[in-house]
Order: structure tokens, then sequence, then C-alpha cells
């Protein structure tokens, strides 16, 4: 089923502006991809889901107590 939604180029990956995402070598990769890519704007992270649910966790993170064992 994922192949299928790959082949058809139902798969949409959005990236932020990494270096390592904005390569020469990734763009590359990602021309030839059956990939719908989105890239994010520049410093947007109140967008970026990845920030979003590290900033929750952190928050939880933060009130607890960890011991040594």
């Amino acid at each position: 089923k994922y192949r299928d939604k790959l082949i058809e180029g139902k798969v949409t990956v959005i990236m932020d502006n990494s270096k390592c995402h904005s390569s020469k070598l990734s763009r590359n990769f990602l021309k030839k991809s059956k990939f719908n890519i989105i890239f994010q704007p520049s410093y947007t992270p109140e967008v970026n889901a990845a920030e979003i649910i590290w900033n929750i966790v952190k928050k939880r993170l933060s009130r607890e107590i960890f011991i040594d064992m």
C-alpha cells in the first residue's frame, strides 16, 4: 500500500532548511524521487511538528526527577 502511494507520487515529505536537507546530494536525490517535497520557510519552529513535539517533551521531562541507578 505504501509502495503504491510512493509510486503514484502521493507521499509528501516536509523538510526544514537544515544543511543536510538542502545539500546538493539531497536535492539531486529528491528531484529523482517520487516524493512531493515541501520546504518550510527558514526560522519557523512554530510550524515544525518536530519542534512542537520536542517542546512538549522538554516541558514534561523538566518536571521529573531522575535518579542514577
